[in-house]
């Protein structure tokens, strides 16, 4: 993969029965140059081999599992930390993104002409 244009955060505890939709949303954008990293905040649930078993199928995705609970913030810390492209955004396990969210985080703003 070249580099990423936009890192995801992608944080979760404990949400394996919505977890796998906010993943398909995201590993289904239309904008391709990304790199989803999920940060698990020691979930006591399916959530980490859900997280794994989507990252075996898609190398963009890389998942990181906090050693204890400490927040959400905590876990949006550690994927920041990650995070390798210029542009960032942030998702929870509970979330969805349009097709195009990430196309259109990274178009200029009219503003910018």
């Amino acid at each position: 993969m070249t580099d990423p244009k936009v890192s995801i955060i992608l944080i979760g505890y404990n949400d394996a029965a919505r977890l796998p939709n906010a993943l398909e949303s995201l590993t289904s954008q239309s904008f391709r140059e990304i790199e989803i990293i999920a940060v698990d905040d020691c979930s006591t649930d399916d959530s980490v081999a859900i997280l794994r078993a989507v990252a075996g199928t898609d190398p963009r995705i890389r998942v990181e599992v906090l050693a204890q609970n400490s927040g959400a913030s905590a876990a949006r810390n550690r994927g920041m930390e990650l995070a390798s492209a210029p542009l960032i955004m942030f998702c929870d396990s509970d979330d969805r993104y349009e097709f195009h969210a990430c196309l259109l985080y990274t178009s200029p703003s009219p503003r910018d002409s």
